[in-house]
């Protein structure tokens, strides 16, 4: 006999509620089986890479999220204690106050900047339209490139900015030296190469210029760049949270635990500075890269539409500074891989030499960048970039296998973290000291 119609509703919504919560339990029992099976624990199978590649993310996710829910009460934590004691300020204004006190000239000097690097641009203009011989734009090239470096690292040397707008503003030199140089040689080249009676306008216009010079890459293309296909609202408001947050991150590092170590460091032994300093050191550098690398970059990417975000790989897996240098900063990489190593290349030079030059030349702007900022003439940096040299030749090969490779990762790390904080009691240190002298 069949079930009545008017009794179907009221049973089946039961009963399917209770078949529910059943099959639930019965999910749960197949999930978590009673007999014993030979496997290994979830890292063991991450290590392993027995787990999928679209399994891994999710897997992580937890870990990742405690990570930054403990590095951001880290850093917390020091101003709320304050604030509860009713300790004022609760964060060092005065150090904030100074580091904003040169805003306006900062921001007036990066506009001289952006308009002065025009040169490239310029020079092109008037060579096609016949004002100017090639013989005289490549020197006159040459001449504003260095003119450009040099004085703006001697205005702002002479300056009395604080560190942070210094380096700020060095960085950008750097930036803008590289984009003018790209600029120059892409369309040069191009010039040279273009047969007799093709369209030249289209190498020198404004609007391809402008957008090379707001664009995150340090390598001009005539052709263009892959678009992406608008902005995204929500990826923007995410990003410049993480900026917020990772600045604030930064602040608090400086007040927190640089400053109060350099004003012991009168009266500290150099080495115990050294070990308080290695893990403030590692966080600031990677603090650094997120902001850079993570933030600003897809930030300029996103409303330029620039679709090509490869700004970095897998650096933390690195097993040698060789390897570090080409993953940490794809487009410095890319700009001395096309302008310095292949252009050596080029003109004879083997392999080897070509290589050198290329950590030369990468040596001195990462010293610039420091001495300038600090203003403390030194070749610290220089000298342990340069001896990475041998070192990376003598330990090249020789860990291939896995262990091999975690054993190099685990040095790569060890010197990434006691590398900045050497570093900082050079030039940050001496800078502290100097200029916090007792009166």
């Amino acid at each position: 006999m069949g079930v009545r119609q008017d009794a179907g509703p009221v049973h089946v919504g039961y009963y399917d509620a209770h078949g529910e919560r059943e099959r639930r339990r019965s999910a749960r029992t197949e999930s978590y089986p009673a007999e014993f099976l030979p496997r290994d624990s979830i890292f063991e199978q991450l290590e392993k890479e027995v787990l999928p590649p679209e399994e891994v993310p999710r897997t992580l996710y937890g870990i990742q999220n405690a990570l930054w829910l403990l590095v951001a009460l880290a850093f917390v934590r020091p101003p709320l204690i304050r604030l509860i004691r009713r300790e004022w300020p609760v964060i060092d204004v005065d150090f904030l106050r100074w580091i904003f006190s040169g805003f306006g000239t900062t921001f007036a000097m990066y506009l001289v900047m952006c308009t002065a690097t025009s040169i490239s641009f310029a020079l092109h203009w008037l060579t096609l339209r016949g004002f100017l011989a090639v013989a005289t734009r490549e020197t006159l090239f040459r001449l504003a490139q260095c003119a450009h470096l040099v004085l703006t690292c001697r205005w702002i040397v002479n300056s009395t900015l604080s560190p942070c707008p210094s380096f700020a503003l060095v960085m950008q030199a750097m930036v803008t030296f590289l984009k003018m140089h790209s600029y120059y040689a892409e369309v040069r080249q191009a010039l040279q190469s273009m047969p007799d009676g093709d369209d030249i306008s289209k190498l020198v216009n404004v609007e391809g210029f402008l957008y090379f010079w707001v664009a995150p890459t340090l390598v001009y293309r005539i052709e263009g760049y892959p678009r992406s296909e608008g902005i995204r609202s929500r990826f923007l408001v995410r990003k410049f949270g993480s900026l917020l947050g990772l600045l604030l991150v930064i602040f608090l590092l400086i007040t927190d635990q640089f400053l109060p170590a350099f004003a012991r460091a009168r009266n500290t032994p150099t080495l115990e500075t050294a070990l308080v300093l290695v893990v403030p050191c590692a966080i600031l550098l990677v603090s650094l890269f997120f902001i850079i690398f993570e933030v600003i970059l897809n930030i300029l990417g996103e409303v330029t539409l620039f679709a090509d975000r490869h700004f970095y790989d897998d650096w933390w897996n690195a097993t040698s500074m060789d390897e570090f240098s080409r993953k940490w900063n794809r487009p410095v990489h890319d700009w001395l891989n096309i302008y310095v190593n292949r252009s050596a290349r080029r003109a004879g030079y083997s392999h080897a030499v070509s290589v050198g030059a290329t950590f030369l030349f990468s040596a001195i702007f990462h010293e610039m960048i420091l001495a300038v900022t600090f203003r403390r003439p030194r070749v610290y940096l220089l000298s342990l970039m340069m001896l990475q040299m041998p070192l990376i030749r003598l330990l090249s090969g020789r860990f291939k296998d896995r262990t091999g490779q975690r054993f190099a990762n685990v040095f790569f790390w060890f010197g990434l973290f006691v590398g900045p904080a050497l570093l900082s009691l050079v030039y940050a240190r001496e800078w502290y000291i100097t200029t916090h002298e007792p009166e």
